[in-house]
């Protein structure tokens, strides 16, 4: 059985201007606390991103790190290792045409899509950055 669609009049063929968006392309960072023992990764933990300036994820998740190892009271020979990883997004986005919330003298954008990994590498460990004997010094003077 068809569906009756109306009389048929003639076809017509019309042409239309393409449309052109334009897109930008950012690079994200995102520092990321992790947990692992033995090697074997436990548990993500905070993540951290560029609210302040490029990279600043990076100082802050570290400097939480390094209260985590004070507040589980880590040793140099502990099984327990805390780390922050760093990982690079490239993301695809276009102007939203407003102005930014935070700054009114930049444009607002939004992301198309989903952001594209570049690069993740482990930028701080207990186990290899952490200074044991210092920060023993200061405890033991506190």
């Amino acid at each position: 059985m068809n569906h009756y669609q109306g009389k048929f009049l003639e076809e017509t063929k019309e042409e239309t201007k393409p449309l052109v968006e334009t897109f930008y392309l950012f690079e994200e960072n995102e520092a990321q606390i992790e947990y692992s023992c033995n090697g074997i990764e436990l548990k993500d933990g905070s993540s951290f991103h560029d609210m302040f300036g490029e990279l600043t994820c990076v100082d802050n998740a570290i400097k939480d790190a390094k209260e985590l190892v004070k507040h589980f009271k880590l040793r140099k020979e502990s099984d327990l290792v805390i780390s922050v990883k760093l990982t690079k997004h490239k993301v695809k986005k276009k102007k939203t045409g407003k102005k930014c919330f935070y700054d009114k003298k930049q444009d607002e954008y939004e992301s198309v899509g989903y952001p594209e990994r570049i690069s993740e590498e482990t930028v701080w460990s207990s186990e290899k950055d952490y200074d044991f004997e210092q920060s023993n010094e200061q405890g033991a003077s506190e």
